[in-house]
């Protein structure tokens, strides 16, 4: 960037920087909390361009080293979990019914970063800073009406969720897999989708530290994750995934309580183990020998409405290895497949209800030093304007062990917030 300046920050003024950043084709705030979660959350910024990759799946991973490649820089997108086809050949029924890219990407003209106190911003810019800053401070804001009730429609009835879940189940007693992630389906049609505003509620109601509110293209995302796909640090590689869920209560002896019963679930627990595991495989092909460690198994994390047991992997990738190789050989995240994870993700492709599309992909940024940050994206509403299309997704990890029941109400747990929020429903 030709210009860098530093500035004092208010944040009152974060609605006029929000509604400067809509005027650009592509934009990606990142918005995380402080936590006490390894290796934290997002760094807090917010990036706008027009200089953009869309790509279909098949190439896609060398496309994004190439655009990269071609003028090494900061880039911020999404991968979508139509993306595993530049993975692994797998058939898929859906493919007829996508309705976004596989990969967007944007080269930010302007990067705002946020000192850890929030008391300064660092604007780095194509343009002077006083100019740009001067545009920021002359936006506008007019008071939007309440935004309407929007009721996404559930695409799963519960005893269609039990014959599929016996389906899996079978499969798993047959030995084909031993865990796959059922997701469920909501969508809406909807002409006028304030995604600021729900953003605003969501973090307001669920702040995570992998928050997220961009427009890539036709999409805006709307993203409240806690869970990190895979960071980069130098040689370093991350990945925490995410296995194992209990509801949170205010209560602070009772969330003990159910904190431990988290702990100590062996389903649990299991299902954690296997997913660390295919994990530590991922991460083991393209990493040094020897390199790849657990970090942390089965730690437990509370968030504002949930407890989840999080594992961090880590290992040094090779020296000879592109950050898009880490990303290509990690992905999707074995959180959201199950394992072994190209037989899973054949049979979500036979048992689930339509295609994934950007859910259960991920997005984040890469630096002009090739490390990266991406997060799973979950918890998250998807809607594109021209085609006037709202949906969101949840899912649970099913094994041998697991109850029909119970996982139907994990799901419910998981996409509740969403649901209440976008129908006006306060928490």
């Amino acid at each position: 960037m030709k210009y860098t300046q530093s500035i004092h920050w208010d944040k009152a003024l974060l609605p006029q920087l929000l509604a400067w950043a809509r005027l650009w084709p592509h934009h990606c705030f990142l918005n995380p909390i402080t936590m006490n979660y390894p290796y934290g959350g997002f760094k807090k910024m917010l990036a706008v361009g027009k200089d953009s990759l869309v790509s279909e799946p098949v190439g896609g991973f060398d496309k994004l080293w190439e655009f990269w490649n071609a003028k090494p820089g900061w880039l911020f997108g999404f991968l979508s979990y139509e993306m595993r086809h530049d993975v692994e050949n797998i058939a898929t029924r859906f493919l007829h019914t996508l309705k976004e890219p596989a990969l967007v990407f944007f080269r930010p003209s302007v990067l705002i970063e946020w000192e850890d106190d929030e008391s300064k911003i660092k604007i780095s810019a194509q343009e002077p800073i006083d100019k740009l800053w001067k545009s920021i401070l002359e936006q506008r804001i007019t008071p939007k009406p309440v935004p309407k009730p929007v009721h996404l429609k559930e695409l799963v009835t519960k005893p269609t969720y039990f014959d599929v879940f016996k389906s899996f189940r079978q499969h798993i007693f047959e030995g084909d897999i031993y865990e796959v992630n059922y997701c469920l389906p909501y969508e809406a049609s909807i002409a006028d989708f304030d995604a600021m505003a729900f953003f605003e509620a969501l973090q307001a109601a669920y702040p995570m530290p992998f928050g997220c509110l961009a427009k890539l293209g036709e999409w805006e995302i709307v993203s409240a994750s806690p869970e990190r796909f895979l960071k980069k640090i130098a040689q370093k590689l991350i990945s925490q995934p995410i296995k194992g869920t209990i509801r949170k209560s205010l209560d602070p002896k009772e969330n003990a309580d159910l904190q431990a019963i988290l702990r100590n679930s062996e389903k649990e627990r299991a299902e954690n183990m296997m997913i660390v595991d295919l994990v530590r495989n991922d991460l083991a092909r393209c990493s040094e020998i020897g390199s790849t460690k657990v970090e942390e198994l089965f730690g437990i994390y509370a968030f504002t409405n949930i407890n989840q047991m999080i594992s961090t992997v880590t290992s040094q990738l090779l020296p000879n290895m592109r950050f898009t190789d880490a990303l290509r050989m990690a992905f999707p995240m074995g959180s959201m497949t199950g394992a072994p994870k190209i037989r899973a993700m054949e049979l979500i492709d036979t048992y689930e209800h339509q295609a994934r599309g950007i859910y259960s992909g991920a997005i984040g940024y890469v630096t002009p030093d090739a490390d990266f940050d991406f997060s799973v994206l979950i918890r998250s509403v998807f809607y594109n304007q021209n085609q006037s299309y709202l949906y969101a997704q949840a899912g649970s990890a099913l094994t041998y062990d697991a109850e029909a029941q119970a996982e139907y109400e994990e799901c419910k747990l998981k996409i509740k917030p969403l649901l209440e929020l976008l129908a006006g429903i306060k928490p």
